[in-house]
């Protein structure tokens, strides 16, 4: 029927030959048309920065201005971790599918330098500007960054205890 709207998803299955078979499903190719989009527009996004890096949000058209406001939310949300409290299915939504979750915590650096090894490690009341109790420090510190310091999530929780050490997970 041409009047019947198919999910992406649906004509992905449907023209699946089979699970050995190479050939791109119809989801796949649209994935990778939207990253081709994305890319584009960020492409154009960063040439339209100024020397300084920034952008006038006002000299760009509707659709740049959009994808601006949508890059800077991800930023926002990038690799949050939630906890999804309920999930209402299409029936009780009106034919869409929303979800109410709770923010747990949010990614604050990708590697540790040494003063936030520090800070981790020892908690902001236990880094002391005495070099005595540094260089007493130093060895188990050093152990951490070598451990952790090159590829290290680092995520932010609520706001009790902030002064503590971090809750290391490996």
């Amino acid at each position: 029927d041409p009047n019947t709207t198919v999910s992406p998803l649906s004509r992905s299955r449907s023209s699946s030959s089979s699970d050995d078979d190479d050939t791109p499903t119809t989801l796949e190719l649209w994935y990778r048309r939207a990253q081709t989009m994305v890319e584009r527009d960020l492409q154009s996004l960063s040439e339209a920065a100024a020397v300084d890096g920034q952008i006038d949000a006002t000299s760009l058209d509707d659709d740049m201005a959009e994808m601006l406001q949508l890059y800077l939310d991800h930023q926002e949300t990038w690799q949050e971790v939630c906890l999804v409290l309920e999930k209402k299915d299409q029936q009780q939504q009106q034919q869409t599918e929303s979800s109410s979750a709770l923010v747990l915590n949010r990614p604050m650096a990708l590697k540790l330098t040494e003063n936030l090894g520090q800070l981790v490690l020892l908690g902001a009341y236990r880094m002391d500007t005495d070099k005595k109790k540094i260089d007493k420090r130093r060895p188990s510190l050093e152990k951490f960054m070598k451990a952790f310091g090159p590829e290290c999530a680092v995520y932010i929780g609520g706001p009790d205890d902030q002064d503590q050490p971090a809750e290391l997970i490996h």
